[in-house]
């Protein structure tokens, strides 16, 4: 079993995958061989008691001690040892477990890390006649002995290499022979031995995506007092203002400390989901029967909790976008939880999802803003609060980055363009030919400043400087670019829309209809494959940007083609696509693990993995629901427009509905309240104090009334507060960094 062991570590080291090993090595001799400058020695010692364990633990004095050392015996004991074969056994045992108890410390040990294996079950049925002396009991016999030593804390065992092995048949994981290991299940051995050696030594910094045998490192300053405000300073402030026992001015209402409870609990869960070893996190596994499993579920859904409008709806309607957004959302999941980016089958069409969101975008903004005119510095701020609120909490309490929630990052680029597009001259954007050059000219600035070399480099090296923002301009620039088209496609859709009497009003309309349902009939299956026959995702990428808004016009043209498929949609998509910006960023830590690398386990061990993702995945819809609620509350706080209230109880804001065609408002757009909100309130406390009044308090009382003040009336000030509160925490964040790595530098050394 060592023997299995030894050549699948040498593969594993191999990483450049230069190194040729022998089909069929030796079996009972010793062998020695490097690999990528890592010395690697096998001793041939089946009973652990000759030359061979000498050689392994007797280290020359001008010799580097081991890195680790790995001991394997018991199958030899229970095969040909006559008298009293356990109590032999265990003497050799013992003689390791010694090996790491000598007095003197680590330094006196003979290898940095002794690592015992378990005694395998061999494939009974498959054993030759003379090793039919192997019994299950005398395993049994000595797996518990094995076991006493690692719960005495006296050994390190390797318990789970015989775990794994018990949750599947032996015919798949013993070779024909019925003794030995194949090698699927000795890779995998190989790299968890590697991980509980080098794991913990790695960096402690993002992405960790290397959870196995690794230490997370303790929260830091901020950190911690992020953690005890939520858990204690938070809700004691709640308690009292529900009660009316907390009447300061600079104290927020009852609904928004609620809002702020909330918020905080969910990033606190975050925090312990996927920077602690509370919850287990396996590997992703991909296969296509899970996948289109999960997909034929999602439909069943759909289908059965589709709903009809009671009145027509419009062209893209609230329900619709909704609904739209909803299942995209559940099938970008189901991508990430099975890791099926393997496929470029299912890559491509995620691909094509992605889009569509970008899509959405550039159609429910250009809307709004060619219906309402309004650009003002108010709804723009508003937009941006509530796309990018979570996924800045999250790079602060995570330590993770802002560009690393991806999505959010793209829509509020996008969002930007829109606004500066449509802003620029919007006194004549109801004329058609300047809005389309505006489009044109849009297009050609932001391709240029994405795709020239140097630009996006320079920019983020100047961000890096004043405010220690470390950004990737490659990996941005190949988010922009991938999509870069789609956003001014919906911009364009949108001018149909407003314009549609006039389409609709053609005498060729019905003809024209009818020409695009059936072009888009034949459009999304020509897409499916063509895309299914690309060599491989990468191919695919390089057509992606020119050729997205076909399938995604041909399903907007046969969704909307008839009355009785615009008026319908599914209740849980629309549920979905509401919280889908919530979903889509929350995955990355209480769904997914690892930094989006894994899953998370809620409930084990891997029998119950289904179990554990039904439980997880109903914890995380609710708290996606909870957040993307409590997200509009803090966001019209921090705005300015929440409603004043005497009232004692205050209900949680609901949930916004999302974009939608008509000018409705949608998620992006909360925040927007008339500017005389609340002016009708009579109460006294709300009314200023005399200024003799004033000039008799205390210095911080009048300081702190003189900053209510700004801060309630001027949303400048507010948003200053805001942006010099996050570029003080990226100059404190990126010391400690520092500190981190220096810390970690000399323990290397």
């Amino acid at each position: 079993m060592v023997r299995e062991t030894f050549w699948a570590l040498a593969r594993e080291l191999d990483v450049a995958k230069g190194q040729s090993f022998p089909s069929q090595p030796d079996k009972h001799s010793d062998i020695h061989l490097t690999v990528e400058d890592i010395q690697l020695d096998f001793y041939w010692d089946p009973y652990l008691n000759s030359s061979g364990f000498q050689h392994a633990v007797i280290v020359p004095e001008d010799d580097l001690k081991p890195a680790m050392s790995i001991f394997g015996t018991g199958l030899w004991y229970a095969k040909n040892v006559v008298d009293n074969p356990y109590e032999s056994w265990r003497l050799s045992i013992e003689r390791v477990v010694a090996l790491g108890r000598v007095p003197g410390g680590s330094e006196a040990v003979v290898s940095d890390l002794i690592v015992l294996l378990p005694v395998f079950d061999p494939n009974y049925p498959r054993l030759s006649p003379e090793r039919k002396t192997i019994t299950p009991a005398m395993v049994r016999h000595m797996n518990t002995y094995l076991e006493g030593l690692w719960n005495a804390k006296v050994a390190n065992v390797a318990l789970s290499f015989r775990s794994m092995l018990s949750t599947t048949s032996p015919d798949h994981t013993h070779d024909i022979d019925g003794l030995h290991l194949v090698r699927t299940i000795t890779t995998v051995q190989a790299q968890i031995l590697l991980n509980l050696r080098c794991n913990d030594g790695l960096s402690k910094s993002f992405p960790f995506d290397h959870t196995c045998c690794f230490k997370y490192p303790a929260p830091n300053y901020l950190q911690f007092l992020f953690f005890l405000s939520v858990l204690l300073v938070v809700p004691v402030l709640w308690h009292f203002k529900s009660r009316d026992q907390l009447q300061k001015p600079y104290v927020p209402s009852e609904s928004v400390l609620y809002a702020i409870l909330v918020f905080g609990f969910v990033l606190v869960y975050a925090f312990f989901t996927d920077r602690s070893h509370l919850f287990g996190k396996e590997a992703k596994f991909f296969s296509f029967e899970q996948f289109w499993l999960l997909v034929i579920l999602m439909v069943f859904l759909g289908y059965f909790t589709s709903e009809s409008a009671d009145k027509d709806q419009p062209f893209l309607s609230r329900d619709q976008t909704d609904e739209w957004k909803g299942w995209m959302q559940i099938l970008i999941l189901i991508y990430h939880y099975l890791g099926a980016s393997k496929s470029s089958c299912i890559y491509n069409v995620i691909r094509v999802l992605v889009a569509m969101y970008l899509f959405m975008t550039g159609f429910g903004h250009t809307v709004f803003f060619y219906k309402k005119a309004d650009y003002s510095f108010k709804r723009t701020v508003s937009v941006l609060l509530r796309l990018n609120l979570l996924n800045v909490a999250l790079a602060y309490t995570m330590d993770t980055d802002y560009l690393f929630y991806y999505f959010s990052p793209l829509v509020s680029f996008w969002f930007g363009v829109i606004w500066i597009t449509m802003w620029i001259g919007h006194d004549r954007n109801s004329d058609m030919r300047f809005i389309c050059a505006k489009f044109v000219t849009s297009a050609v600035l932001v391709t240029l400043f994405i795709k020239t070399p140097g630009i996006l480099d320079g920019l983020f090296s100047v961000l890096q400087f004043v405010a220690r923002i470390k950004w990737d301009a490659v990996e941005w620039r190949f988010r922009v670019a991938l999509d870069m088209w789609i956003v001014y496609i919906g911009m364009i859709v949108a001018l149909l829309y407003v314009n549609a009497s006039e389409i609709t009003s053609l005498p060729q309309w019905f003809k024209y209809r009818a020409i695009a349902i059936a072009a888009s009939a034949i459009t999304i299956p020509a897409f499916l494959i063509f895309e299914v026959t690309r060599e491989d995702k990468f191919a695919y990428n390089k057509w992606h940007p020119y050729i997205s808004f076909l399938p995604i016009l041909a399903f907007i043209v046969l969704r909307n083609s008839s009355q009785r498929l615009r008026n319908s949609h599914s209740a849980a998509f629309a549920f979905i696509g509401r919280c889908s910006l919530e979903t889509f960023i929350l995955q990355f830590h209480i769904w997914l693990a690892a930094d989006t690398k894994g899953i998370l386990v809620m409930i084990g061990p891997s029998q119950w993995r289904w179990l554990s993702f039904m439980v997880g995945t109903i914890l995380f819809i609710y708290m996606s629901w909870k957040i993307a609620a409590v997200t509009v509350t803090i966001t019209e706080w921090i705005m300015g427009t929440q409603k004043k209230t005497s009232t004692r109880h205050i209900p949680v804001i609901a949930l916004t509905p999302a974009a939608t065609a008509n000018g409705e408002k949608s998620c992006e757009e909360i925040g927007e309240r008339d500017d005389n909100d609340g002016s009708m309130d009579s109460e006294s406390s709300l009314l200023p104090l005399p200024a003799s009044s004033i000039r008799q308090r205390p210095f911080h009382e009048k300081f702190v009334r003189v900053a209510a003040i700004y801060w309630e009336d001027n949303l400048g000030v507010r948003i200053g507060v805001v942006l010099a509160s996050l570029w003080f925490l990226n100059i404190v964040f990126s010391s400690l960094d520092s500190c981190s790595d220096n810390r970690f530098i000399r323990d290397i050394k």
